[in-house]
């Protein structure tokens, strides 16, 4: 997993809270961060996974697991993800792949 192109953002609720959600659908991958994992989903389970994230041409950080069948709304749409945790600071969450045919109102 690595990131090539420049983000944009969207407004998501994950369960109660409102979040601006990075958008970069060439990731091919839904990433989360452990700290936002933790605070929102510390009771469920994650399944183990050997992924890495590519940060730097020489640096990589291995995935924690993956939180599978996240609940996302934007609008009244709901979507159900899953996504791979990493121990990351430069984000909460983001999103790496096409949405366009699940979500009613187009992305901005």
């Amino acid at each position: 997993i690595q990131m090539c192109t420049p983000s944009s953002t969207i407004r998501c609720s994950i369960g109660r809270t409102s979040v601006d959600v990075l958008y970069n659908p060439t990731v091919r991958a839904n990433l989360m961060s452990t700290s936002f994992a933790h605070t929102y989903f510390s009771n469920d389970a994650v399944t183990p996974t050997i992924k890495t994230y590519r940060i730097a041409p020489c640096s990589r950080l291995e995935v924690l697991g993956i939180l599978r069948d996240v609940s996302i709304y934007h609008g009244q749409t709901e979507i159900s993800l899953d996504f791979h945790v990493f121990d990351i600071k430069d984000f909460d969450v983001m999103i790496g792949h096409p949405l366009e045919h699940f979500l009613t109102e187009p992305l901005k």
